[in-house]
């Protein structure tokens, strides 16, 4: 189990012009699962999704020229405590009953005491 969760993190997607200096192309969020959301500017504004940063660049910044500035610093990475299991109260786990009124594992009677977990 991973106990390390990290937060998501914005950046947007420059291309140097003679006239302006920098030009904002668009602007997204890479998550903490490494997901990556970019929202396009322009004339037509559209919203794209990546599996990662390393793919949208590989696409969209091969150029040499486009290039990735993060709007704040990396945050750390910071411990999450796993899940405390809850005590167990004695109940029993039965599987639902099937639309015809039988057990949906075994298609015996239901309640199936025989089907437990």
């Amino acid at each position: 189990m991973n106990t390390l969760q990290r937060q998501a993190r914005l950046f947007q997607l420059v291309r140097p012009t003679a006239a302006h200096g920098t030009r904002m192309l668009a602007e997204g969020a890479e998550w903490s699962d490494g997901a990556v959301a970019l929202r396009w500017h322009g004339r037509w504004p559209s919203t794209s999704t990546w599996d990662g940063i390393d793919s949208l660049l590989a696409v969209h910044a091969a150029d040499g020229a486009t290039r990735l500035h993060w709007l704040d610093p990396p945050p750390p990475v910071r411990a999450v405590a796993p899940p405390t299991p809850e005590p167990y109260d004695g109940s029993v786990w039965l599987p639902a009953p099937a639309p015809d009124g039988l057990c949906s594992r075994c298609g015996r009677p239901w309640p199936c005491l025989d089907c437990g977990p």
